[in-house]
């Protein structure tokens, strides 16, 4: 039996000292594991020294929501918010990622989430167990000249750009990717206002090669691929759900541009069902990779697959959480970060 089938069942069976979801995650609150992986950095002894490791530890254990107040703003003029630089930044993000015609999205917008994504995901827990603990959300895609390499092929503009505003704001550019990552959704109509931390140590070293995921991939190399990175089974079919702003650029290139949602301005669930009903030919303006029809039809995640294509509020949630979780891969301070949310733009609820 392979190794993350193996998991999987091993998860429906364990019972003892553990709450389950209705998404079926379940959380071990002896050891503090959620979905099968323990919680990021400094937080997985379960000592919580400071506010901000007890409210990441209850986000991440689904105590308290994810998101932010759809009410509460940081003034950017007020010079003794600690939060007052990103409130600044985040009109000058504005700019950059809503289009001004529609009111959706933009393609700045889609490569910043994609930076957040490829920036932390490039980190390995077995690579960190074996000494080798770098990488993550750190920063390295711009400090260290990622981009140059193949698996982050189109970013070299939108780093660039994140890697001049950070120094020019004299702020971490590994805060600002993921600060722009969370940005660039809740721009996004009907996309959360993620619970968004600030405070991580920037990169001395470029990031181990070849930790992220193909296009081409199978559900099972890419289940044990996120789950190296502290990512669980359930967390990664909410993660994909990304895609439903996606446009491809790189991957055929003889289709450049195509969405793999239908609706590649709005945060909306259309994705899932869109996946499900890809037949892979070229005419519907939708390019669904391999890898994301694999996901969409691998057995044991069916349900919460086609579950999130009717519901919403569920996936948003959800995204938010298993995000915030990536966004931390590799941070090993989390309990001396500070949450900047109220510096985001609050979401848009309805559209259009």
């Amino acid at each position: 039996m392979k190794p993350m089938l193996t998991i999987l069942l091993l998860f429906s069976c364990y019972i003892k000292q553990v709450y389950t979801d209705v998404d079926g995650i379940i959380i071990d609150y002896q050891t503090g594991y959620v979905d099968g992986v323990p919680l990021p950095g400094d937080l997985a002894s379960l000592v919580f020294t400071t506010d901000v490791g007890r409210t990441i530890a209850q986000i991440l254990q689904l105590n308290i929501s994810a998101q932010g107040s759809s009410v509460d703003t940081v003034d950017p003029e007020d010079t003794t918010h600690p939060c007052q630089k990103w409130a600044q930044i985040s009109t000058i993000l504005t700019g950059l990622f809503k289009s001004n015609t529609s009111g959706e999205c933009n393609d700045s917008a889609r490569a910043a989430i994609r930076a957040g994504f490829h920036d932390a995901g490039a980190w390995s827990s077995t690579l960190a167990a074996a000494g080798q603990d770098y990488g993550g959300a750190d920063g390295s895609i711009y400090l260290f000249g990622e981009t140059s390499r193949p698996s982050n092929r189109g970013l070299e503009a939108v780093a660039n750009t994140l890697g001049q505003l950070a120094k020019k704001s004299e702020v971490r550019v590994a805060d600002m990717i993921q600060f722009a990552a969370a940005h660039a959704v809740v721009t996004c109509p009907l996309g959360p206002r993620m619970r968004t931390f600030i405070g991580r140590k920037e990169a001395t070293q470029a990031a181990p090669d070849g930790l992220l995921p193909s296009a081409t991939s199978d559900a099972e190399t890419l289940l044990e691929l996120f789950f190296d990175k502290n990512i669980g089974p359930i967390d990664l079919i909410a993660l994909v759900g990304a895609h439903s702003v996606s446009r491809q650029f790189s991957f055929n290139t003889t289709r450049a541009g195509e969405s793999q949602d239908s609706t590649p301005g709005v945060w909306d669930t259309n994705f899932y069902e869109d996946t499900i009903r890809s037949d892979f030919n070229a005419g519907s303006g939708i390019l669904t990779f391999p890898s994301d029809k694999a996901l969409s039809l691998y057995g044991p995640l069916q349900a919460e697959w086609n579950g999130y294509a009717v519901r919403q509020e569920d996936w948003t949630e959800h995204f938010s959480r298993a995000y915030l979780r990536l966004s931390l891969a590799g941070v090993n301070q989390i309990q001396e970060m500070i949450e900047c949310t109220d510096a985001l733009p609050l979401p848009i609820t309805s559209f259009p």
